[in-house]
């Protein structure tokens, strides 16, 4: 690997114990040593059990809850696509190319002041993130795999949405390393991440309120500003280079579009206090429909999983509750790189969903634009969950004027 441009791996190789116990303790008198070896031993033994635990618990919930060719249903939807009976293998290989990211050991530390070199027990949100994230590249991007995913690997400094620069970013939003994120919070994150570390033609929106403003997402793909966007006429479709015409209908300038920048947006949303309310089972599915959606963060309690369709009364999902190794170099990173796919959909009950969720659109162009707005404010399995309006209200005055002239929110 040239090391001036894609930056170099951390050795992390050594006594994983001996580490654990000179982060935890800086003591040189003999009288410590026998309580140092105590406790030194001790938060080893944890580490390893959680992890192994956390391990079994996977296998369990994988073997308890697959999909496959047995229980395999027509009408079953992954990423937008619907699938037949017959067509489980292509369903298979679809999934198995989706990049899965999942717990890691033995990086380097995400904190300064405690040895922190693995994020079992607090990353799985972090870890569906990243998930969606990739999602999102793999979609925008030419790149193979093998790059995306060299992107957020823990032991090179230099990749760019790494578990530990998603750290430093969440200790915006109070969260220390070792804090759980919610789906919201991570939809944020990823934001600012994009924005740190900006992709060539992609632009992202994320709503603060369950509502998409034309106006804004319009101008991140035509690179205007948006109070010139609000400037040109909306009688006619693309219409904002301007064209030195004026409409007759509503006065405003007529002009001509080219679309500039995919979009990645991103809604995050409620659909439950707690678990997912049965009304709004047919609201998920339809937003999994859309060609659009890249995916969706959301879980069980206090277990973030990725969300990438669905069968009759389940969700599929890709689970990052597995500890698995961080590559401590480059040849290491070739050899691991399998363990980025998995061949094993799991499903998760309908019942046993939370209701917070964090959904991820990609817009390349205006027709897969005009193809969500038509699903927004026409798909009665919606139920207004999210919605689209032509510019964020201003102030007070102007929602008074909107709900005066007997047009009332949903």
């Amino acid at each position: 690997m040239n090391n001036s441009q894609e930056g170099f791996f951390f050795d992390l190789t050594g006594d994983g114990s001996s580490s654990i116990q000179v982060a935890m303790f800086d003591m040189d008198n003999e009288k410590h040593k026998k309580k140092e070896d105590f406790i030194s031993g001790f938060k080893v033994s944890k580490l390893f059990i959680s992890k192994y635990g956390t391990n079994i618990r996977y296998f369990l919930n994988s073997k308890l809850n697959p999909l496959n060719e047995v229980n395999f249903e027509t009408n079953t939807v992954l990423k937008g696509t619907k699938y037949s009976i017959s067509d489980y293998w292509i369903f298979i290989h679809e999934f198995s190319h989706i990049i899965w990211v999942t717990y890691r050991e033995n990086f380097r530390s995400v904190s300064s002041t405690k040895l922190l070199n693995s994020d079992v027990g607090w990353g799985c949100t972090i870890r569906a993130g990243q998930m969606l994230l990739m999602s999102l590249l793999k979609r925008h991007l030419s790149n193979p795999d093998y790059d995306l995913i060299l992107k957020i690997q823990e032991n090179l400094e230099s990749a760019p949405y790494s578990l530990h620069k998603i750290a430093k970013l969440g200790l915006e939003y109070d969260k220390k390393p070792g804090d759980w994120y919610s789906p919201s919070t991570m939809g944020y994150i990823l934001t600012l991440l994009l924005e740190n570390s900006p992709v060539p033609k992609l632009k992202c929106f994320i709503s603060m309120n369950c509502a998409l403003y034309r106006d804004q997402i319009l101008s991140l793909a035509y690179n205007f500003s948006a109070d010139l966007v609000k400037s040109f006429c909306r009688c006619i479709p693309n219409e904002y280079d301007d064209l030195g015409i004026m409409c007759g209908g509503c006065g405003k300038r007529i002009g001509i579009a080219k679309w500039e920048n995919a979009i990645f947006i991103q809604v995050p949303i409620m659909l439950g206090m707690r678990g997912i309310l049965p009304e709004y089972i047919d609201t998920l599915k339809s937003i999994l429909d859309q060609p659009s959606c890249v995916g969706i963060i959301g879980g069980k309690p206090r277990m973030a999983l990725f969300i990438v369709g669905y069968t009759s009364d389940s969700l599929i999902v890709l689970d990052p509750h597995l500890v698995q190794p961080a590559a401590k170099s480059e040849m290491e990173f070739k050899q691991l790189l399998s363990s980025y796919y998995c061949r094993s959909p799991m499903l998760i009950p309908f019942n046993q969903i939370e209701g917070s969720f964090n959904v991820g659109f990609y817009i390349e162009n205006e027709d897969m634009w005009n193809g969500l707005e038509r699903f927004l404010e026409r798909d009665s399995r919606l139920k207004g969950i999210i919605t689209i309006r032509d510019k964020e209200f201003s102030d007070d005055s102007e929602i008074m004027e909107i709900l005066n002239s007997g047009v009332y929110f949903r």
